[in-house]
């Protein structure tokens, strides 16, 4: 439970970073997908 709780803050932590650092919404978007399919799944 832990773990996951932690993963889900690094998830959103990753995905505001994404989305800062590359301006373009679809690939930050893309990779929050890839991120939050993974740490979900």
């Amino acid at each position: 439970m832990v773990e996951k709780n932690g993963a889900n803050v690094y998830n959103i932590y990753y995905c505001k970073l994404g989305t800062f650092f590359t301006q373009i919404g679809y690939q930050s978007l893309y990779l929050c997908e890839i991120f939050t399919t993974g740490t979900i799944t």
